[in-house]
């Protein structure tokens, strides 16, 4: 939704504007006896089975900011089909 407002906020000079959902963050410290099963439970509930990788947030950024040159609004979720669950 947010990308709506900077669309409207920015006006019709505006030629196109995107934003990227990125996955959760790290977990907070756990204990080392808690933190691998914890790791492991999340990974597991992703469609994908693992954690996403800063590069590939990067690289949904790189593609919004530079190839699509003819989308707008685009709310593009980089979280390995999690929101889809």
């Amino acid at each position: 939704m947010l990308v709506f407002f900077f669309l409207a906020a920015l006006g019709p000079g505006c030629r196109c504007a995107g934003q990227v959902f990125p996955p959760l963050p790290p977990l907070p410290p756990l204990p080392p006896e808690l933190a691998e099963p914890a790791k492991a439970q999340m990974a597991a509930e992703n469609p994908m089975s693992r954690f996403g990788a800063p590069e590939e947030v990067a690289t949904a950024m790189l593609f919004l900011a530079f190839d699509a040159t003819y989308t707008t609004g685009a709310e593009l979720a980089v979280d390995g089909g999690a929101t889809q669950l």
